[in-house]
């Protein structure tokens, strides 16, 4: 992340996804700092009310805006996110250089300090996956000169889906395992 101390990348990861689960921020951040040390900056960033403690999905947290509560999206939409989040939680904190949010059906953007980029889409159907091509299709820069370079992971729930949306643009599927670690595979 681009600041120094963590507490400012946390605040800055917050901005950018909103809800997170705690575990996923101990992950993201494991290469610096023990879970009880997350959890101070977690708990200093609730109590300056930056951030809020969901009131009952107890791991989650939520950023505020102006010193107060954001309107919270869907259920369905925040799982997507969490779900996705575990790909970039993988890729731990000193190997992300941004993260933006982006728009349905496709969950994030990250550029990693490499300045790769990634987009994930939770894909739970053929449908949705066909959704994300059509629509990165519409944004697409229509100049030869520009080559998509970016890498477009699609996250699924099982191999078969995985093995189903092979033809909608994306370059590799993962699958997360039993501790949320995804698992890559390509057609």
């Amino acid at each position: 992340m681009i600041y120094e101390a963590t507490v400012d990348n946390l605040q800055a990861l917050m901005r950018a996804c909103i809800v997170l689960d705690r575990t996923q921020i101990y992950r993201f951040f494991s290469a610096h700092h023990d879970q009880s040390r997350i959890d101070f900056f977690i708990d200093f960033l609730i109590k300056e009310r930056v951030l809020d403690a969901d009131e009952t999905k107890k791991n989650r947290v939520w950023l505020r805006r102006q010193a107060r509560p954001i309107s919270r999206p869907k259920e369905a939409v925040i799982a997507s996110r969490i779900k996705a989040f575990w790909v970039i939680a993988s890729f731990g904190c000193d190997n992300i250089a941004d993260v933006a949010l982006l728009e349905y059906p496709a969950q994030f953007m990250f550029v990693t300090t490499n300045n790769e980029i990634y987009d994930l889409t939770v894909c739970d159907t053929p449908q949705v996956a066909a959704v994300a091509a059509h629509k990165r299709a519409l944004y697409a820069l229509h100049d030869t000169k520009y080559d998509d370079d970016v890498n477009h992971i699609a996250i699924v729930s099982d191999e078969k889906t995985g093995l189903a949306i092979g033809g909608y643009g994306f370059d590799s599927f993962c699958i997360l395992d039993a501790n949320k670690i995804p698992r890559y595979q390509q057609w």
